[in-house]
Parts: C-alpha cells; structure tokens; sequence
C-alpha cells in the first residue's frame, strides 16, 4: 500500500474520531458550566504534565526501532521491553499523584475540590501508558487498518460514555468515562496485537531487555523531552496563570486549546504514519528519503492550512450554533490559539517524518525546547506585568512561530530539504494577514467571500506547483495492461477450505488488480457464533470497514446484512443490499475499478449490482447449480431470475460440468466448457508427510475432504459402510454443514459421529490437507444422487486424483467417464463392496490418476479463463 494511501485513510480516520470527538466534546461542554470545565481542563492539565514525565518517548522509540526491524520475533521483544520500561515508571508516578494530590490542589491551586478528580486520573494514567505502547506495536508493524477500526469504535463508545456518566454524575462522571473508554481501546488493541505476533510474544531475557532498551531509549529519551515541552507549551496559560485567573477565563482558554487542539489530532494521523514509513525509508532506501520527505511535508503544509482556513472563518458561528454562546467571549483566544497549533502540527509532522527517522531525535527536542522557552517566557513575564487570557495565546504562538522556524532552517542545512517555497511563504503570509483581519470581527458575508477567494488561491497555486497529490495516486491500484476485475465472489475469502472463487482471483491478481467482494453475512450471526473467536470477528469489522489487501493487488471487502431472510425475501435482500451498495461502489470507485473494469461473477446475489457498471464486462463463471443448491436455504425461483438476468447481460459465460454446459449454453451464445480444477501441485508430492490422525496406524483410512453439506453427502450411506466395517477408519475432513431446512441431514449426521471408527476432524488448514489424503489408503467422494449434485464437479477430485489414491464416487454423473480411473458406484450399488474390492485390488492406474490430473490445476484453468477473457477484447 503506498504511503498516500495510508495517509489518506489515517486522514479518514482522524476526521471520524475527531468528528465524533468534537460530539463528545460538545456534550461535555453542554453538560457542564464554564467554570466546571474550566476544572476539568486544569486537572486534565496537571495529570497531563504528571502524565508525560511517564512518556519516556517509549512510543516513538518503539515505532522507530519496529519499522525497521524485519523480525517478528525481534519486534516481539521490543514490544515487552517497551512495556516494561514504561510501567516501571508509569505505576510509581501515578502513585504518586494520587498520594500528592492533596498538596497540588490546595497548597498550589488553591482548589481542594478537585482532589478526587486528580486521583481518578492518576489511575487512568496506567492505562494510558499500556494503550500507547500497543497503538506503537501496531504503527510500528504498519497494521494501520486495525489500529484505525479500533480507533473509530472506541471514539464512538467515547461519544455515549462521556455524555451519559458527565450528564449523570457532573465532573467525577468524566473522569471515570476516561477510565472506563481507555479500558475498553486497552483491551481491543491487546487482541489485535495477540493475533498479529502469535508466535512472537516470549517473553525477553534479561540480555534482551538491556540491549532493546537502549535501542528504543536512543530515540526514546530525546522524544520524551520533546514531549514534555509540548505538553507544558500548549498548557502554559492553565499552569502559569491558572491560579490568579477567574474560573470563567480558565474555561476560555480551555475551550480554545481543546478547539485548536483539533489540528494536532490530523497532526497525529500523519505523524504515526509518517514516522513509521520514513524511517524504513532511511533504513533501507536511503537515496529516495529527502526527495520523498521534502515533496510530503509540502503538501502537508498545504492540507494543514486548508483545515485552518475551515477553523479560522467558521469559529464565530462555531462558537455561537455548536459550542455555546456563554464562550463568545474566547474567540479572540481561539483564532490566535488556532494559529498557533496550526504550526504546530507542522512542527509535530515535519519532525518527525525527517529529524527521528533520520536517526536525529536530539533536533526535534530542541526545536520543542525552543517553542516551548519563548512561550514560557512571555507568559511567566504576564505573570508578573499583566495576567490576561489573551496575552497568554499570543505568547503560545511566538513560541510555536520561532520553533517552525526554527525547523526549516534545520532541515535545510541537515539535509538539503526546503520545506517551504516561494508558494508556501505566501500560503503562511495569507494565513496570518487573515488571523489579523479576523480579530477585526468582520461580518458573516466578508468571511465567506473571503474564505472562498483565498482557498481558490491555495488551490490554484498548489495545483500549479504540483503541491496536491492526484487522486489516482493515493488510491488506484498497481498499473496493469490487464482489465482491473471486481469480483462477486458469494463466499469469504479467508474460509478454510477454498473454492474457485478464492483460487482464481488470487491467480488473476499476478498480474491484474482484483476486488473480491464477499457474500453478504447476518451481522448477529457472525457475533454469536463467534463470541468466543474475537479475532474472528474483528477481521471481518476490519473488512467490512475498508478493503483488506492481500497481495500487491488483491483486495477483499465484506458485506453484511441487517435483517435476515435476504436469500428468501426480495424486499428484505434490497433493503440490505442498499446498506452496502454505496461503500462497494465507492470503494469501486477510489481504487479504480470503474467502467473500464471487468465484473466477474459467482454469487447470483450480485445481479443487484449490474445495473452500476453499464459499460463493463461482464463475466458469469458458473460452477454450480445455484437453483438447485437454493432449495437448501433460498428461494430458487430468486435464484433463477437473478442468474437469469446475469446470463443474458453476460458478455461470457463459464461452466464447469457437461450438464451446466446443457443448461446455460442455450441463454447465452458465448458459453463454454472450463472443467474445474485442483490444487494439484500441493497433492502430487506428499511424500515423507508424519502420521497426523490421533488413531494408531494399521487399519484402512478412508477419507473424504470438504465441507459436510446435508444436501452434497449421503450420511447415511456413509453410516452403513461404517457400521459394517468396524475395521475401517472412517475420517472426514470439512466443517460439519448442516441446513436448516434439512434437520433429517443433522439427524443423520449425529448417528454417523456416535460410530467409535468414525473421525469429523472439523475444518483444517488447507495447506494441511495434503498431508492428511497422503494417509488415505482411499478417497471417497459419497454424494447424494440429487439434482443439485448431478451438475457438480467437485474440486477434491482433482486433488484426489493428483495424489494418485484410489477414488470411490457415488452421486455424480459427471465423474462416470472417469470409471475406468475410479471406481464408480451407481444409485443402489454397494458403496462400502466397492470400497472393500479398492483396497484388495492391486492399484495399476496410479501413475494414470497423476498424469491426468496435471492437466487440470488451477492455473491451467486460469490461463483458459485469461484466453476467452482475451478474445472479448
């Protein structure tokens, strides 16, 4: 994924959590009186200088030593030890502040009332300190998507959890609300990370723990200092004049911080991905960092500035419409206030794309050491000559001023790196005349003409200097020559065992870019089953969320459903296709599967979506009977309108058996044969393969693979061939699937499971199959002889063929021309004699079985698909 795109969707994600950060902020604000909140920014002030003597630059330290570090099991261990180090501080502060908060509230503040406040955010800070750590784990190890679907959750549980227990129990509520939301992200991201570094997560010797804690704590030490000049530069005006100023003025200055603090939230969505990315950059292509670090921080400076804009014009209406008219009086504060964090976040975002990935962190402290002496200066000096809210603003933002300065001047005599040009000196002079002109109080009308003709400006001269990043760089996929193909797959992609869908669209994705859209799933559903499987269930969130990619140009989305019943109800299946309709498309869309795209489909489901790509190719691959396969658990007669309308819009139809041939050719002049196919390379060779069944070995196994469908496999049949030969193994390896409509299929199945030589293995890793079938000393295929089966090629027989075994099929008429390769049993034959006689027989077709079956893997079948999707050009 490249680095616009990630920026793009940490953007995304920052503007939905700083969204419904604003929310929960304004809830805050509602709930509570000016000088309440005035309280709440002053504890939360304290905590946050305790709070960061804590911070140790463990998360920077940690981000930059991950991202270069290509050993999970190396990144496991920089994962403790960043833990350790961190609570070993965090704990004893925070013990600490509780014990003090006595003294700090009335011998310093002379606010006794604030005491438990205090001490309920001393606990949060623990908290705080885990939560970092694992936010950097993840930036680090560049899982993005999961660190953002996390973010977004938890900022919409912090939108409820704030206003409730702040509604209902005044300033404590809004402390145990930080407790409690903190909690909840802890959790979460403890999760993920337990997923991404199974394996990786031993804990650290005593060697490790002294050799990766100097490693973090080289950058580290540099960007806590860093950090804690921030921290008491942007809250200078709290902790400086916080005991002379009334109540009210606190409040100002506290709804001005927390307005213009706004910025540093996009700050932090680029600086994470930033310090992550530049720093493998350097790592490990050096000669691209400074072009590519020059040419970000422009446009950075340029997205920055046109969020001022939005900020600066609309605080007035703001203040009145959101806020609340009793803070009219701070919106010279906010304004100046404002400015200031807009250089802010230039300074948070260029140093650390440049100065901590290039190995520098010292630069960046002492920029922050600059922003943070100028603007203490000014503010204790009004200590002194005159304590005013004001004053203090303007003094944050001489600091933040000298500090940006201070920046590009660094970064042009280190590294040869112009952060600002001609454009941008005139971008920062424009926004600085407009700060003075806004204090002026100009009307309504002025603000809107003005704000229109100078973001046209920024526009106009970005544009022209290339300062804007096209759009199709951040999210189109890799160029091909190939059709990009988006396809309707009607199955997950990460199910166990695999089917067409999976295997071919991975194999088109070589060398084209391919959306795989899943089948629409019951959101309850998914929940219930899966309670027990969280990492189950956040892996769909996280596709359901964005496009997962797998590959350099494959990409997996889910969909879902809210009711159930789409596959009986045409009115239910438009309302939840409608839920999903627009993010499909959009996302069709912003990665570049357009028109030009080609639409390829499996789940007749996918007929609702033909009408929003008119001019594409379309490309039916029919590998099944779905009308008779719906008898289990849809309507067919949906079935065979939806596959009806998908045939004759088709521009090429697909089958994979002579009776679907039989079926589909007639609707559809460009229909042809592709025979199914098998991952035959992976069974050919599974020699040397260990003993994997839990039985001893010396009784025949016979075995079956796939998933036990009631309305595929005859369990009966399979009953009496087991309870006749107590002698034989009998293993079956598939997820037991069982329908609704079919609770004889369940009957039958639970009698077949009670037999003691009968094995249901359950669902296995497909890359383990081979080694199971290797054991097979025969292969059965029992199916049903049904209408549904009598179209079917399965998969496994390929398979089965190419690992040479001895097959036994019942129920499938298109595997008869193979009999003199198989033995094949008919509608009232014995299956379990026909097993008997296959394993007494000596086996001479072996070599036969493996030869044929090298014709037909899944990359032959692919390079068929590839010719006919060709010749339609």
């Amino acid at each position: 994924m490249s680095l616009g795109r990630i920026q793009f969707i940490s953007l995304l994600t920052k503007s939905i959590t700083t969204a419904l950060g604003i929310a929960q902020s304004i809830i805050v604000v509602r709930v509570l009186t000016p000088a309440e909140f005035g309280l709440v920014g002053l504890v939360m002030s304290i905590g946050g200088l305790i709070g960061v003597t804590q911070h140790l630059g463990i998360v920077d330290g940690a981000i930059r030593e991950i991202a270069v570090l290509k050993n999970r099991a190396d990144v496991g261990k920089v994962f403790w030890v960043s833990h350790l180090v961190r609570q070993i501080v965090t704990i004893p502060l925070s013990l600490g502040l509780v014990l003090a908060a006595g003294v700090i509230a009335v011998k310093v503040y002379g606010r006794p009332e604030i005491i438990p406040y205090i001490q309920l955010f001393a606990a949060a800070l623990i908290l705080q300190g885990l939560q970092d750590v694992l936010g950097a784990t993840l930036t680090g190890i560049k899982k993005f998507g999961a660190l953002y679907t996390v973010q977004i959750l938890t900022a919409a549980v912090n939108v409820a959890a704030f206003g409730y227990l702040t509604w209902m129990y005044g300033i404590t509520g809004f402390f145990w609300a930080v407790i409690l939301t903190t909690a909840l992200m802890v959790a979460l991201l403890f999760m993920i990370i337990g997923s991404s570094l199974r394996g990786n997560l031993a804990l650290p010797r005593w060697s490790d723990i002294r050799q990766y804690t100097g490693r973090v704590m080289r950058i580290g030490a540099y960007m806590y200092v860093a950090r804690i000049f921030f921290v008491i530069w942007q809250r200078l005006p709290l902790l400086v004049l916080g005991g002379v100023l009334a109540a009210d003025e606190l409040g100002y200055i506290n709804v001005s911080l927390t307005f213009g603090s706004k910025l540093t939230v996009v700050a932090m969505a680029l600086s994470e991905v930033n310090l992550s990315w530049m720093s493998t950059l350097f790592a490990h292509e050096r000669d691209k960092f400074a072009a590519v670090v020059q040419k970000n921080l422009q446009r950075v400076l340029v997205l920055m500035m046109s969020i001022a804009l939005v900020l600066l014009f609309g605080a007035p209406e703001i203040l009145r419409y959101v806020i609340g008219v009793e803070y009219l009086p701070a919106q010279d504060i906010i304004l100046v206030i404002t400015a200031a964090f807009f250089l802010y976040s230039l300074i948070d975002i260029g140093t650390s794309s440049l100065f901590v990935p290039a190995d520098q962190p010292r630069s960046r402290a002492f920029i922050y050491l600059v922003m943070t002496a100028i603007s203490g200066g000014i503010t204790t000096w009004l200590l002194v000559v005159q304590p005013d809210a004001l004053l203090a603003a303007y003094a944050v933002l001489a600091g933040a001023a000298a500090a940006y300065a201070t920046m590009v001047l660094l970064a042009y005599r280190r590294h040869s790196i112009l952060l600002i040009n001609k454009q941008l000196a005139l971008f920062l002079l424009a926004l600085g005349l407009s700060v003075g002109w806004l204090l002026q109080g100009p009307p309504l009308g002025w603000r809107v003409i003005i704000f229109l003709a100078l973001s046209g400006y920024v526009f106009y001269e970005a544009r022209r200097g290339q300062l804007l990043p096209p759009l199709q760089s951040i999210f189109a996929t890799s160029r091909s020559s190939a059709k990009p193909i988006i396809c309707f797959a009607g199955a997950a992609y990460d199910q166990p065992s695999w089917t067409n869908r999976q295997h071919i669209m991975t194999r088109m994705s070589q060398d084209r870019p391919v959306l795989y859209v899943e089948a629409r799933i019951w959101i309850l559903r998914l929940l219930v089953e899966n309670w027990r499987s969280p990492e189950k269930i956040w892996a769909f969130l996280r596709r359901a969320t964005w496009p997962v990619q797998i590959g350099s140009q494959l990409y997996v989305l889910a969909q879902w459903n809210l009711i159930p019943g789409s596959r009986e109800s045409a009115l239910i299946a438009t309302f939840n296709h409608y839920l999903n309709r627009g993010r499909v498309l959009l996302t069709a869309y912003l990665f570049g599967f357009g028109q030009n795209s080609t639409v390829w489909i499996y789940d007749t489901e996918a007929a609702e979506y033909l009408s929003a790509f008119p001019e594409s190719t379309v490309v039916y691959d029919c590998v099944d009977d779905h009308a008779a396969q719906a008898g289990a658990d849809r309507n067919p007669e949906r079935v065979r309108a939806e596959e009806q309308h998908i045939i004759n819009r088709a521009n090429l139809v697909t089958v994979t058996s002579e009776r679907l041939l039989q079926q589909k050719g007639s609707d559809n002049a460009n229909t042809h044969l592709v025979m199914n196919a098998g991952d035959t390379e992976a069974f050919a060779d599974p020699n040397g393969a260990p003993w994997p069944f839990e039985f001893e070995q010396g009784s025949p196994v016979i075995g079956s693979v796939g998933a036990l469908d009631s309305y595929k496999y005859d369990f009966d049949l399979l009953y009496d061939v087991a309870a006749a030969h107590m002698d034989w193994n009998i293993v079956l390896i598939g997820a037991p699937l069982v329908r609704r409509t079919q609770p004889e299929g369940a009957r039958s199945l639970a009698e077949l499971q009670a037999i003691p030589n009968v094995h249901v293995l359950g669902a296995i890793d497909r890359q383990e199959v081979p080694t199971y079938v290797a054991h097979f000393d025969v292969a059965v295929i029992p199916y049903r002889d049904n209408e549904y089966n009598q179209a079917s090629f399965p998969l496994k027989f390929w398979e089965f063929m190419a690992s040479g075994k001895p097959i036994v099929v019942s129920g499938l008429p298109e595997l008869r021309p193979y009999a003199d390769l198989i033995s094949y049993v008919g509608a009232g034959e014995d299956f379990g004699a026909a097993i008997k006689k296959t394993l007494s027989d000596s086996d001479v077709n072996q070599h036969k079985r493996r030869l044929l079956a090298k014709d037909h893997s899944w990359g032959a079948r692919v390079q068929a698909l590839k010719d006919l999707l060709s010749a339609l050009n």
